[in-house]
């Protein structure tokens, strides 16, 4: 299966952790590939960065995504203030578990 081209990774250098960029919707249609991006990403890194400040849409698929890497993974959410996105986060207590970074 091929990577959803609305999905992005960067790999870390220089010091930086990999980021994972996503855009669009999230939901039960992508979220694998979503997360198995994520889940890439994070095997070689204690850390990630996965920026969701494109992202116009997710699920609790998307957030059950990321509570599952967050358990192994310093995690770090970059997300728009006040979006949709931030207050799903906030409101599921996954800023509790992890880094959330607001633009």
């Amino acid at each position: 299966m091929t990577r959803d081209p609305q999905f992005r990774l960067h790999r870390g250098d220089g010091g930086q952790p990999p980021r994972v960029s996503a855009s669009g919707d999230i939901d039960l249609h992508n979220v694998e590939a979503f997360q198995r991006l994520v889940v890439d990403a994070s095997a070689d890194s204690p850390t990630l960065v996965v920026d969701l400040s494109a992202v116009t849409y997710c699920d609790s698929a998307t957030l059950s995504a990321l509570l599952a890497a967050a358990r192994t993974t310093r995690l770090t959410l970059v997300v728009p203030e006040g979006g949709t996105t931030h207050r799903l986060i906030t409101l599921t207590g996954l800023d509790r578990v992890t880094n959330v970074v607001t633009r």
